[in-house]
């Protein structure tokens, strides 16, 4: 998967919740305003549409109904057809993290913390080709708790 800065022309939303597709979809618009973007539920679907035609910039969740986002990601990384994974997740769980971690993706948004207007600067800078990692995600993988010291 490539880091590097590139047009975003077309995004693909991965995530099973409607509402939470629908609010990643209006910020994705405003940011990317001429990028086709497009919305799936399942892994599978998504998979269809990566083969079918390059991807710019897949937005996924971690909680799918049809496998597992890590487990997707690891054998499909690396297609040429994605280009750029960002995951969008309100989950802390430290296993998770520091699968996705081990990924090549452009980073992890915790939406339990961050805002829109976060978000949205968060996907200026992977179209970037930088990197994105929530600091609350951060502080988990490092130390195991979050900074409120909630358990992740």
């Amino acid at each position: 998967m490539r880091s590097i800065a590139a047009p975003v022309r077309s995004v693909l939303i991965l995530k099973a919740d409607r509402l939470c597709a629908n609010a990643i979809h209006r910020i994705s618009g405003r940011v990317f305003p001429s990028a086709e973007i497009g919305e799936a539920r399942l892994l599978s679907e998504a998979l269809q549409r990566i083969s079918e035609k390059p991807l710019d910039l897949l937005l996924a969740g971690t909680t799918l109904i049809d496998g597992d986002i890590a487990e997707f990601l690891s054998q499909h990384a690396a297609d040429a057809h994605l280009h750029r994974t960002f995951i969008i997740t309100g989950s802390q769980k430290p296993w998770l993290l520091e699968r996705l971690q081990a990924l090549p993706i452009a980073g992890v948004f915790d939406s339990s913390a961050e805002n829109a207007e976060v978000l949205a600067s968060a996907l200026q800078q992977v179209a970037a080709g930088k990197k994105y990692w929530s600091k609350t995600i951060s502080s988990c993988l490092t130390t195991g708790m979050m900074p409120e010291h909630h358990a992740c």
